[in-house]
């Protein structure tokens, strides 16, 4: 029984695939389900990889200032000045590891970023306590997509960005999903296509360590 969709071969489709399966398939099932705040986390999730991906030779860590500038670099809503970098680190932060506890030192007041279902938020008064920015979910996934998919170009766009995205995709544990097929039609159960899941994860070894 042939398996559809074959491999991709290590290039440009090899980051597409994991940009679609990885965050927007996932998301857009999130937000189906009316699970806003697990989509957001998955999204924010999306710029710390193409954070990774983009820090220049030497550096092996997505921080503060990795995630920043890819925001700057790639999502509108900043570029506009709609949104501060800063901000969205901070939401960041609050929801993959603290889950809303604010802890930090800025120099500059920073709204918290609230995301919501609706393509319109409401209009809320303004709070001593707190000052809040709304920001529909929907946007900020094609913001995302937009954005990694403009920098999955870049990356691609030369040789040496090429060769280094690629060693680093080695690291990204990921999920490809194909549907089985039978003379070139999906076969079905109960009216629903049937997949397989393979599970990779790529580890490169750094010079001296055991294989």
């Amino acid at each position: 029984m042939p398996i559809g969709d074959q491999a991709h071969s290590p290039s440009e489709n090899q980051l597409e695939h994991i940009i679609k399966e990885q965050f927007e398939a996932p998301v857009k099932c999130l937000l189906k389900e009316g699970h806003t705040i697990s989509a957001a986390k998955l999204i924010l999730s999306g710029i710390d990889l193409m954070g990774y991906l983009t820090l220049p030779d030497g550096r092996q860590k997505v921080d503060d200032r990795a995630f920043k500038k890819w925001t700057r670099n790639y999502l509108n809503m900043v570029k506009s000045g709609r949104l501060d970098p800063e901000e969205i680190w901070q939401t960041r932060c609050d929801l993959l590891h603290a889950h809303g506890y604010r802890d930090h030192a800025e120099d500059k007041p920073l709204r918290c970023i609230v995301f919501s279902e609706l393509s319109t938020p409401p209009a809320y008064e303004y709070s001593n306590e707190i000052d809040f920015v709304l920001v529909p979910i929907e946007e900020f996934l094609q913001e995302f997509l937009s954005g990694a998919r403009r920098c999955k170009s870049n990356l691609y766009g030369e040789e040496n960005k090429s060769s280094r995205t690629q060693t680093r995709l080695e690291h990204v544990q990921y999920m490809r999903r194909e549907y089985v097929t039978l003379d070139g039609h999906r076969i079905t159960l109960d009216g629903v296509p049937v997949t397989i899941d393979w599970h990779f994860r790529h580890l490169r070894h750094r010079p001296g360590e055991d294989s």
